[in-house]
């Protein structure tokens, strides 16, 4: 399952706004259950719920999950079996909610915050794993996410070795699609960037 490119990321200068991973990704757009238009996402939407912990057990984790007004948290789950490659990872701490109020009533997303912690373990743990792999300064992002039978496998995308600039955030977005072979979105992007361009120019 793809994740937005703005949902993890380090290293990562990016113009005056943008600096910081949002760590959300929407897993449909709006309607609920029944209305998911990506097999991939529906699918991960699925199998995650047989995780999900109890609310009495993982209490201080659904109040962490309470970080914008209004969502639904449906469920908050920790995955033990986590893998990066052939590398085992640190729990990995997930939680889904579902928006109910603004402009996209019954979207579900994805929270996979850094600071979500659980008993000894935070995510922050998982993404210094992933960082060590790359080396201390490298910029990636994380690119995928999916179930391959009872494990849950992180898909990184190494960007650069170093530190890594941009001017905004639509130039960051074509870069990254483009690394992941995503032409259609860079062609989006690319759009929108030349459109604001002739905006300035009028």
């Amino acid at each position: 399952m793809k994740l937005d490119k703005s949902c993890c990321f380090f290293n990562a200068d990016i113009g005056k706004s943008g600096n910081t991973a949002n760590w959300t990704t929407a897993l449909n757009q709006q309607g609920g259950n029944f209305s998911f238009n990506d097999e991939a996402k529906r699918k991960f939407y699925e199998n995650i719920q047989q995780y999900y912990l109890p609310v009495d057990e993982g209490r201080d984790l659904y109040r962490a999950a309470d970080t914008r007004t209004g969502p639904e948290i449906l469920g908050v789950a920790v995955l033990k079996e986590v893998y990066c490659r052939e590398l085992k990872l640190s729990s990995l701490i997930v939680a889904i909610i579902k928006d109910i109020r603004g402009s996209h009533i019954g979207r579900i997303r994805l929270k996979i915050n850094h600071d979500f912690t659980y008993k000894s373990e935070n995510n922050q743990m998982v993404y210094d794993q992933i960082q060590n792999l790359f080396g201390a300064d490298a910029c990636w992002f994380l690119d995928e996410i999916y179930f391959e039978q009872n494990r849950l496998v992180l898909s990184p995308c190494l960007v650069s070795e170093g530190q890594k600039a941009y001017p905004n955030s639509s130039i960051k977005s074509m870069h990254w699609n483009s690394l992941t072979g995503d032409h259609s979105k860079v062609k989006q992007a690319f759009s929108k960037y030349l459109i604001n361009d002739v905006r300035r120019i009028k």
